[in-house]
């Protein structure tokens, strides 16, 4: 490209022209002498010359440049002749000057013109004096003109320089409009501290590190670290945005880099491309113009933008990267945003980086850098004290909240209140006085900020739309007109908010801070939540572990003691004991209650595989995302070295080389004992590893097996069948799935005590449709099975002996194994399930198996055996057929089966989807998600084709509609395998299925005889109604609760849903109630225990002494009423009146568990000292601070029992129908 050097062009672009020409002749120089670097800030306006000369090759070498109208010989002159200019105070230090000019002129007097001129002839000639001067002083002059600009600016190395000055394009404006004012101010100031940052190698690095030519760059941080401000240092680096003009021309000149910054939550649609384009348009630059200035990209927020627009994005991003007007590209992210996935995903090559925390040095840094005495020494006061806040502190965000509140902070602030006093300094604005809406101006703003974290929580978005904000201040305010609406917005867009300059419909609103965000979360699931619990499901939020642990529980722990909120404080207590230990137990916060040791069950997705297998299921940058999201309480799940060789398999068998590493380091480092049993416990993965990961062979492999020639009986389930036999199950597995004819090719290799084994194995549909499709194999496997003895071999062996030879007659061993099976008993039938199912169908026993359920699976596989091999199309058929009469609703074991034979069909896809249209008109007994699963978990490429997203997610859609209708942990499992299916389409849905499993299989129920609805919540039902609490109608609605409850848990849980005692309750105290509220029938076996005592008081006080009454109070005394409250008030006055004090009494409190009721001496009377103590104002206060210390789940229970004996009817109230409501977070969805 060849530029027109246009005079009046420069003027238009450079309005302060004369300084520009300056600049732009400083660069040219300095370009002649190979300078970089160079220090513009020093050395500009010199005397008599623009900069200092310069030294090159032994000669000093200056410059002068002239803007002017007309002649420039009187100002180059005066600046280079006169005394005490250039030529004088350079003396011997000065041999050449270069002179430019706009001016078109021949500098250089002819000889004719210096004869003239020495004869005077010539009277006044500036431009022969400064060249005799010149001459004087043996300086060479070297003129830059008018003439000689248009070629030196086009020469290859001063292109980018033509391009600034003389181009269309309005660089200085375009960078200034990037970032604010304010912003390039505090960055350029000594306020602005630099964060360190360390790469995947965990090398520390400054902030520089970022930019790389021709590389993308990834900045990650949690919220609150300082990811923006770090990509505008950056972008200041390179552009000095708002920076004297001179100051800006030099870095975009020294770089030949031109940095573009863009806040990606700006883009409305995605389209990062016409986002650029139309930014660069306004300021006449082009994206893709080959020109001589590349372009820096600073993107800063990829987390904050959707799904799809990160997957728009990212494909942009991959075509930028290789255009040539492309320097560099950095981006911004939060550490654990599943758009990291989609941009790893896309662009393979990028240089990743990490904020690290910040400490007290820091801290201390930011603080003298403020230069606010008192501040710093308050702050040091403060950390003197070892104040939990300053320790807890660590990224820049929450260090400036400190600053700008530590005159408000003590022993007792946390990150959410200093959060607090920020937005109540934000709210006190002339913007806010000034809205037409009613006092309390602010509380008012506030409660629209929580609706909108509530909405964004509950959506699992970043951001909300003009309209949906729209529609929430009018949901917010009645009668309000639109002209206040738009006050309202602009208002909040100014304090809270960032969104474009140029609003419109489809404008979106994302909080400025996430720590505002988080904030307001928190304020809108304090307000509601004890009228609420079921809003920590409703928004999604225990899947959310960080911010359940770290801001929710201990924050509204601390508030309630603070406001000495009883109830508040044993609602969270009941809600920890039910979330269960790896939940919570690394916490280490003071302000969480002491007794959190209720033997609650863990989340059934902690115990199932499925949880692996969608974590495996992802891509590898998804997957690095996953486990590195720390927000998701699975960390314990991993961590767990009864895992580990699992994960090292399924790991290896999804790809994920760098994870499988990890783990096989791990298992190396513990102890060569604890290896042992964990290869015993895991045999499938530890023969996986030996033969996939380390290459052993077949043959070395079955050489080493354990010797089972002593007992190779099938138990029946697997799972609790020996170490040694199942180490044999193992082998024998790989060799089917990966090599079976080694058994073909190494037949006599197999030791005869191995069958039962091999034969129990090759009874399971996958293995049978490889016997009925590989002649070879079942030739040699009939050769193996001739010289079986009928008497001494499992009954699995018989089976695949009739399967491969159909002549074969039934035998008394064969009628005596059926025999002892199908009688009807289902648990004896599945123990085999599969050996039991062929069994039938290979000896034709379908009509007189009398388990109906095993029938239809029978029919299917004959099917299976008469036409897989020959026909698989009439296969197809006759199953579909064979369906259109099977009555069970949704059988997993039938759809399993299906799902198996398919993905082995070696059918054409067209033909096998109109086969799944086919079976989809009977999904009364077929569930085509196991159909699917079972394909995928077969024939992944099968999947592929016949499945789509939107299929998925509309089968997840219904189930989630469907709700839970069997046990938790089944729903919990078919949401995982929903995660697991969709993975391979979308990270993002996987991942949100992962958190709504979690969500939806926490804070549950104990899986078996769980006794807190049938049995306590029950026994409430009975306080309440002898306590005469409520009208015949609001009981009825809390007996319908409670029923529901029950109802629910005797499909969900293994025992929870045992209605005896609720049935014994409406017998006795709500006997109009009984006949349409009892369950099972009314069943009930309980009966009522009084207790009786032959002690009076009195002669009990003669026996007490402080050695035995901590036996009285643990009820090992026999003979006496422990229900009396008078036992306890002589038991407490003993005590008190002997020490003064209540130590023993406590001390007892603590070692039963209080406030447990059961499985602890005594306890169940817990509440009855209690009461004593509560109406005791000596000691009410130091109960009531007991009880909330230790929390326990119990501990509602035992204040409303506490309420009957004290007389306290609405207290009791309170507690009871806050027990209810908690109960039914616990049981419902």
């Amino acid at each position: 490209m060849r530029f027109n050097i246009n005079w009046d062009i420069f003027k238009v672009k450079n309005p302060r022209y004369e300084d520009s020409f300056e600049e732009m002749c400083r660069h040219l120089f300095c370009r002649i002498f190979g300078i970089t670097g160079y220090d513009f800030q020093s050395n500009y306006n010199q005397t008599g010359l623009e900069m200092e000369p310069i030294e090159f090759e032994g000669k000093y070498y200056g410059f002068q440049s002239k803007f002017v109208k007309n002649s420039p010989y009187e100002q180059i002159e005066e600046s280079l002749c006169k005394k005490d200019k250039a030529f004088d105070i350079y003396k011997g230090n000065l041999d050449c000057v270069y002179i430019y000019t706009n001016a078109d002129i021949k500098p250089i007097p002819t000889e004719d013109e210096l004869q003239k001129f020495d004869k005077g002839l010539i009277k006044n000639s500036p431009r022969i004096r400064i060249y005799k001067k010149a001459k004087e002083n043996n300086i060479d002059l070297i003129y830059i003109t008018r003439e000689n600009f248009s070629h030196i600016l086009n020469e290859e190395r001063n292109l980018d320089i033509a391009e600034f000055y003389f181009g269309i394009g309005n660089e200085i404006d375009f960078i200034n409009s990037c970032i604010s004012d304010e912003d390039a101010k505090f960055l350029a100031s000594p306020k602005y501290l630099e964060i360190k940052l360390c790469n995947n190698r965990k090398e520390q690095l400054d902030t520089n590190a970022l930019i790389c030519k021709n590389t993308i760059s990834l900045l990650k941080g949690d919220p609150g670290t300082g990811k923006s401000e770090i990509l505008k240092s950056i972008f200041t680096s390179y552009g000095s945005a708002h920076a004297e003009n001179r100051d800006m021309v030099y870095k975009v000149l020294e770089n030949k880099v031109l940095p573009v910054f863009i806040r990606l939550k700006e883009i409305i649609n995605g389209n990062l491309e016409e986002f650029i384009r139309v930014r660069m348009a306004d300021y006449s630059l082009k994206i893709y113009d080959k020109n001589n200035l590349s372009y820096l990209y600073v993107l800063d927020g990829i987390d904050e933008i959707s799904f799809d627009y990160a997957n728009k994005i990212s494909l942009f991003l991959m075509r930028l990267n290789k255009q040539a007007t492309t320097y560099a590209i950095v981006l911004s992210s939060r550490t654990n945003s599943p758009n990291i996935a989609i941009l790893k995903g896309i662009l393979n090559e990028i240089e990743e980086f990490q904020i690290e925390k910040l400490n007290d040095t820091y801290i201390e840094k930011y603080f003298e850098m403020q230069e606010d005495e008192n501040k710093k020494l308050r702050y040091l006061s403060l950390k003197s004290n070892r104040l939990k806040l300053i320790e807890d502190l660590d990224d820049i965000f929450s260090i400036k909240l400190l600053w700008d509140n530590i005159e408000k902070v003590n022993s007792n602030t946390t990150k959410i209140a200093l959060i607090e006093e920020s937005t109540k300094k934000l709210l006190i604005n002339d913007r806010v006085y000034s809205l037409n809406i009613l006092e309390s101006k602010q509380e008012k703003l506030r409660s629209i900020c929580r609706e909108i974290s509530g909405y964004m929580q509950e959506n699992n978005r970043l951001s909300i739309d003009l309209r949906r904000l729209q529609q929430l201040i009018y949901n917010e305010f009645t009668n309000i007109n639109n002209n206040d609406v738009n006050d309202i917005i602009k208002c909040l867009r100014e304090i809270f908010f960032s969104t474009p300059d140029n609003s419109s419909e489809e404008s979106i609103f994302t909080f400025k801070h996430r720590r505002y965000e988080e904030y307001f979360l928190y304020e809108k699931v304090k307000q509601e939540f004890l009228d609420n619990p079921r809003i920590l499901r409703e928004l999604n939020l225990l899947s959310n572990n960080e911010f359940m642990m770290e801001v929710f529980i201990p924050q509204m722990v601390y508030d309630y003691k603070k406001n000495k909120n009883m109830l508040g404080v044993l609602s969270i207590s009941f809600i920890l004991d039910y979330l269960g230990s790896a939940y919570w137990r690394k916490e280490n916060n003071v302000v969480l209650p002491k007794r959190n040791d209720w033997g609650s069950s863990e989340p059934e997705y902690q115990l199932s595989d499925e949880l692996l297998f969608a974590i495996a299921a992802q891509t590898p940058p998804s997957l690095e995302l996953l486990l590195n999201d720390h927000s998701l309480p699975i960390v314990d799940y991993l961590e767990d070295k009864n895992r580990w060789l699992k994960v090292v398999e399924v790991f290896h068998r999804n790809g994920h080389m760098k994870q499988t590493q990890y783990f096989i380091s791990l298992i190396s480092k513990i102890d060569k004992e604890e290896q042992g049993n964990k290869i015993w416990d895991n045999c499938p993965s530890f023969l996986y590893y030996r033969y996939k990961i380390l290459g052993t062979s077949l043959l070395d492999m079955i050489k080493s097996l354990p010797d089972i020639s002593d007992d190779n009986s099938i138990e029946g389930y697997e799972n609790l069948e020996s170490p040694l036999k199942s180490m044999v199950r193992a082998f024998y597995r790989i060799v089917l799935e990966f090599e079976p004819m080694f058994i073909v090719n190494n037949f006599n290799s197999i030791p005869s005590y191995h069958l039962n084994i091999l034969c129990d194995e090759l009874c399971k549909i996958k293995n049978l449709t490889m016997i009925l499709s590989n002649e070879k194999f079942k030739h040699s496997l009939k050769k193996m099975l001739l010289k079986v003895d009928n008497n001494t071999y499992d009954i699995s062996v018989e089976v695949i002996r009739k399967l491969i030879n159909k002549d074969m007659v039934i035998n008394d061993q064969v009628e005596k194994y059926f025999g002892s099976i199908n009688n009807g008993n289902i648990p004896t039938w599945d123990t085999r399930q599969q050996v039991n199912v062929l069994l039938a169908a290979v000896f034709d026993k379908q009509d007189k198996v009398l388990y109906s359920n095993a029938k239809n699976q029978i029919n299917i596989v004959q099917e299976l055996i008469r036409n897989f091999y020959n026909n698989q199309t009439l296969l197809m058929d006759n199953i579909i057929m064979l369906l259109q009469d099977f009555d069970k609703v949704n059988d997993f074991e039938i759809s399993k089966i299906i799902g198996i034979i398919i993905a082995n069909l070696k059918l054409p896809i067209r033909q096998i989807k109109r086969i799944l249209n086919s079976i989809n008109e009977y999904l009364k007994c077929v569930d085509l998600t196991s159909v699917f699963y079972y394909i995928n978990e077969n024939n992944q490429e099968m999947y592929t084709q016949l499945s789509n997203p939107g299929m998925i997610m509309r089968m997840y859609n219904e189930t989630k509609e469907k709700g839970i209708t069997s046990y938790y942990g089944s729903y919990t499992e078919t949401l995982l395998r929903f995660a697991k299916m969709i993975a391979i389409y979308n990270f993002e849905e996987s991942y949100s299925i992962i958190k709504e499993c979690i969500n939806a299989g926490i804070l549950r129920p104990c899986f078996r005889k769980e006794i807190i609805v049938n049995d306590v919540l029950s026994e409430c039902l009975r306080i309440a109604k002898e306590n005469y609490w409520y009208s015949e109608k609001e009981l009825i609605s809390f007996v319908s609760r409670v029923r529901k409850m029950i109802e629910f848990m005797q499909d969900s849980t293994d025992g929870g849903g045992r209605s005896s005692y609720f049935n014994y309750v409406l017998k006795k105290y709500y006997p109009s109630l009984f006949e349409d509220y009892s369950l099972d029938e009314g069943y009930t076996d309980y009966s009522e225990k009084i207790a009786y005592g032959n002690n009076s008081n009195k002669s009990i006080k003669d026996l007490l002494t402080l050695e035995n009454l901590k036996e009285y109070y643990k009820g090992n005394i026999e003979d006496i009423d422990y229900s009396s409250k008078e036992l306890w008030k002589t038991l407490i006055t003993y005590e008190k009146e002997a020490t003064g004090k209540l130590d023993i009494l406590f001390g007892y409190f603590k070692e039963s568990h209080y406030p447990y009721i059961c499985g602890f001496s005594n306890c169940e009377y817990h509440y009855i000292p209690t009461s004593i103590l509560w109406e005791n104002s000596n000691w009410s206060d130091k109960i009531q601070d007991f009880i909330m210390e230790q929390g326990g789940h119990a501990s509602l229970y035992n204040i409303i029992k506490m309420c009957t004996v004290i007389g306290e009817d609405s207290l009791g109230k309170k507690y009871f129908e806050q027990f209810i409501r908690l109960c039914e977070l616990l049981v419902f969805e």
